[in-house]
């Protein structure tokens, strides 16, 4: 894991290069809004690998971005933008989906790491806590162990 905060075209471009190199990897972005900075590393070539090389370069990345929560605290136009069809029609390559219900998040990651090269997904999650995809987020929280996982110990 490599966490690159606030250099997200760098983190693309990363992204990119993993791909080209044999990995799968996963590029995390936490907002659409945040995914404008790396919008030329993304569409411009990861997206466009196969046209610029047909037959030669292939990637496959999965890049996870979520539509931003408004409530219970709305935090301003800069973190709550919904780009779907914006980045469905600038890609051609990559896979654009849209993750509308709980039950579509696992097949949906599980699909994308199972496709065929030249192909790679772009999931969009809700991040609102009332949303479509907060019971699940509830459920997979739920099941995590307590952290840290054994009580400090009291000094003697």
């Amino acid at each position: 894991m490599i966490g690159l905060a606030a250099a997200d075209e760098r983190k693309m471009g990363m992204t990119t290069g993993s791909g080209l190199d044999g990995a799968v990897p996963v590029s995390i972005v936490p907002r659409g809004n945040f995914l404008i900075c790396a919008m030329s590393q993304l569409v411009n070539h990861l997206d466009k690998l196969q046209a610029r090389a047909p037959g030669g370069y292939g990637a496959k990345a999965i890049v996870r971005t979520g539509i931003g929560s408004q409530r219970p605290l709305h935090p301003q136009q800069q973190h709550v933008g919904d780009y779907t069809e914006a980045l469905r029609s600038m890609c051609s390559t990559i896979e654009v989906i849209r993750l509308d219900e709980p039950e579509d998040i696992f097949p949906a990651y599980a699909r994308a790491l199972l496709r065929a090269h030249g192909r790679s997904p772009l999931p969009l999650e809700h991040g609102d806590p009332s949303g479509p995809t907060a019971a699940l987020r509830r459920h997979a929280l739920a099941q995590l162990p307590p952290w840290p996982p054994h009580p400090p110990h009291a000094a003697p």
